[in-house]
């Protein structure tokens, strides 16, 4: 408890991002040897090791890595654990195993029943286009668990999808199902310069995915103006995602481009490539709740893409354009949230609020689109006038329209910034802390579906707005957003 507020980030992350403490990784290693071996359990120190014991894994076992850095091109999981008995990869010690992967994928999961733990995963690659995956998980690979790690250096850093097997004579499509992700970092010091997609969490098709807890930040691409990047969504027609308890900041250490939080449905999905597809949906009766979407000032929080039966609960939303619901396909209920921006019914989409505080209005939500299109009218102008115009004017004419649109973006007109900036202590940084309690404590309705907060506290009705409920103890984000900055 720090000045009356739980910081449940400390919880989360206990140093998983800081470097290895000066203890020797000789005497790390030591340490970890002396610790008595369960049966099964496997201590690996090197990559050859490691393939090894990937490679004879049984049910139960216990793959544990000693400190250090091992690097590899990607390693093959093929071998099943059981619902009973999984088969467990992790370090010995939290912070001190650092994956470094050159190829495409760095773990490709084609089996069951697998936890991947305290792994700091890095993608190495020369070229930003080939490295795609920290985690692929696909096919019959069900009961994945991937929990406390660390994944920077990739363009989708989990992806998950179908896969063709023979069955009773015939080739059959299975989807990974049953799958939590959990308590994981997902960050990218710099945009991508790739032309392929940039969606940290990419999940097509299957049932029952839990991204719970997690911090998604700074996902964006450098692909010309129409560069979309999404955190995370579900697509291909997966049915009953539950996103919650996640912290999703589009900007945080690099700014610009297109960047939307969270979604179901995403940019859409072939039907071919779909999970025993029903019509034109892309998702079926998905979960938000209880996550803190922030820094999305050029797109939307939450976008809803042929997402039927979506329910929208407890979120709390800072410096986006709010939430879109799009395509007749798309009907959302939402509730109990704060949301910074609008809502956006669509091409038909049908979207049904109750009891949220809206900050900004569905007229504001066309500003960013607006804007990128009006500044590209300007540019190109010293060319194509270079006796009237030059390159000079061209950029504070822009300069110009940059600094309107952002002043009127802020009002109850855009994103409503300057009214929740009046409610929370600095929202733009985490600290959700409030200053004026009269619009969020007790202004909620109870909900079955959700009965915690963003820290995992209870919920008590009247429940508060919002994904915190400060009638529990309140909760603050901001020392999670401090373990990943530089120089931290």
């Amino acid at each position: 408890m720090v000045g009356g507020r739980c910081f449940p980030a400390t919880r989360l992350v206990d140093g998983v991002v800081k470097l290895a403490s000066t203890v020797s990784a000789f005497l790390l290693a030591a340490m970890v040897l002396a610790v008595p071996a369960a049966a099964g359990t496997k201590f690996v120190d090197s990559v050859k090791a490691l393939n090894a014991a990937v490679g004879s894994a049984s049910p139960g076992d216990e793959i544990v890595l000693a400190p250090g850095t091992y690097k590899f091109s990607r390693i093959k999981i093929r071998r099943h654990g059981t619902k009973e008995l999984p088969i467990t990869m992790r370090a010995g010690k939290r912070g001190t195993v650092f994956l470094k992967a050159t190829g495409e994928v760095a773990l490709d999961v084609q089996a069951s029943y697998w936890k991947f733990e305290d792994l700091d995963i890095e993608g190495i690659c020369t070229n930003h286009s080939w490295c795609e995956h920290a985690f692929h998980i696909s096919g019959l690979s069900l009961g994945t668990i991937l929990r406390r790690n660390v994944m920077h250096g990739y363009n989708a850093m989990i992806k998950g999808n179908g896969r063709p097997i023979n069955r009773d004579g015939r080739k059959v499509q299975v989807f990974p199902s049953d799958v939590l992700i959990e308590n994981n970092i997902f960050y990218n010091r710099e945009p991508r310069k790739t032309q392929k997609p940039v969606n940290f969490i990419n999940l097509d098709g299957g049932k029952r995915w839990i991204i719970r807890g997690n911090l998604i930040a700074d996902f964006a691409k450098v692909w010309g103006q129409s560069a979309v990047a999404f955190g995370g969504y579900t697509k291909g027609m997966a049915r009953d995602s539950l996103f919650e308890r996640n912290l999703v900041i589009c900007e945080l250490m690099h700014h610009g481009g297109i960047r939307v939080g969270l979604s179901f449905g995403g940019g859409g999905t072939g039907m071919a490539y779909r999970d025993d597809p029903i019509g034109d949906i892309e998702n079926l009766n998905g979960t938000m709740r209880n996550n803190i979407i922030i820094n999305c000032p050029n797109d939307v929080g939450i976008y809803v893409n042929k997402g039927a039966g979506t329910k929208i609960y407890n979120n709390t939303m800072y410096n986006t354009f709010g939430i879109d619901v799009r395509f007749v396909e798309s009907d959302a209920l939402i509730v109990n949230n704060i949301i910074g921006g609008g809502v956006r019914e669509r091409d038909e989409g049908k979207a049904t609020l109750e009891n949220n505080l809206v900050a900004g209005t569905t007229v504001g939500m066309w500003l960013p689109g607006t804007t990128r299109y009006v500044l590209r009218r300007i540019e190109g102008q010293d060319r194509k006038f270079p006796n009237y115009v030059d390159k000079s004017d061209v950029e504070y004419v822009q300069s110009l329209v940059r600094k309107a649109i952002k002043l009127v973006s802020n009002t109850w007109i855009g994103t409503g910034n300057n009214k929740l900036e009046n409610i929370f202590i600095d929202p733009a940084n985490g600290d959700f802390g409030l200053q004026d309690p009269d619009d969020i404590v007790d202004q909620g309705i109870v909900l079955p579906e959700v009965t915690d907060d963003y820290c995992g506290n209870p919920r008590k009705p009247p429940y508060d707005l919002g994904a915190i409920e400060y009638s529990s103890g309140g909760c603050n984000p901001a020392d999670l957003i401090r373990q990943i900055l530089p120089g931290n």
